[in-house]
């Protein structure tokens, strides 16, 4: 089954971010409280005006769930907002058909969780 990894909502305070660092590569398998990507969190205007904190907010995406990353969509350095696909996972079983627009519309999320500490 394909899933999909989009950025995550993290809180009230971040809008998105951007793809510092991959720790998984296409074809890898996914385990369980892997970490899989390294991102700076873009600040609302609303918080930055309050917080006088320009940014950026940085956090790891952590697998809650396992299987093949098939493909990565957000390369390094790129910006995203929540909810933009980031890449596209397996879940276990059997292979399926390269990943074409039509079999994403029908995939599941992957789980995650934001790690906020060690950043």
């Amino acid at each position: 089954m394909i899933l999909k990894l989009e950025m995550p909502p993290v809180n009230r305070i971040v809008s998105g971010g951007q793809i510092i660092k991959w720790h998984k590569k296409e074809g890898d398998w996914v385990n369980y409280g892997d970490l899989l990507v390294d991102v700076h969190g873009e600040l609302t205007e609303e918080f930055k005006q309050e917080s006088r904190r320009p940014g950026p907010y940085p956090f790891g995406i952590v697998s809650s769930d396992r299987g093949t990353l098939k493909a990565i969509r957000a390369v390094e350095g790129s910006r995203h907002a929540e909810g933009a696909l980031l890449a596209v996972l397996e879940s276990s079983g059997t292979p399926s058909d390269p990943v074409d627009d039509a079999s994403l519309e029908s995939a599941s999320r992957f789980r995650v969780t934001v790690n906020l500490s060690n950043h």
